[in-house]
Order: C-alpha cells, then structure tokens, then sequence
C-alpha cells in the first residue's frame, strides 16, 4: 500500500511545528545529511520554551509526545551539547504517570 502525496496544497510553514520538525530531521539524517539534521535539530531548540515546545500548534497545553520524538532525534544524532538540558527535562516527563 502507498500513500500518494497531495503536492496541490504544500504546506509552507512546516518548520513551526516541532514534530514535524524532527521528521525532516531525521528525513535529512536517514539520507545522509547529518549537517541539515543538525540544523534543523537547532532550529527545534529555538522552540523550547523551558517547559515543552511551543510551536503553532500550541493551545495552553504542550504535548508530551514532542518530548519523545525530540529525546528520538537527540540520541539519533549522538546526543549532542546542545541540547542536552532539554533531554533530561524530557526524560522526566517520559516517566511521569497518567
């Protein structure tokens, strides 16, 4: 089974959500770009707000599962510095229960 694509409507303001952020990021690190995961890695850092990540999606509530999909990227990419601090907050909220 395939999806097909509707190019008719492309969606420009990806980058302002973090999970879709992390797909092209690691998109980019699957096909061999380390250098443009990295940046789009950055680019996610910028929308922590020292709480979750508020991107456009964002209502009053941050959504725990960007936290996943960050710590995902974070150790795809040989944990860098940058960033770390956010790991270990994520990491916290991974082991909180519902």
């Amino acid at each position: 089974m395939y999806e097909i694509a509707d190019t008719s409507c492309p969606m420009k303001d990806w980058k302002e959500y973090a999970d879709l952020t992390v797909y092209m990021a690691l998109n980019e690190l699957l096909s061999g770009k380390k250098r443009e995961a990295f940046e789009l890695y950055k680019h996610l850092l910028s929308l922590w707000d020292g709480k979750g990540f508020r991107d456009k999606a964002f209502r009053g509530v941050y959504q725990t599962y960007k936290c996943a999909l960050f710590a995902y990227l974070y150790r795809a990419l040989n944990e860098p510095r940058e960033g770390r601090n956010i790991y270990i907050v994520c990491q916290k909220w991974e082991m909180v229960e519902l």
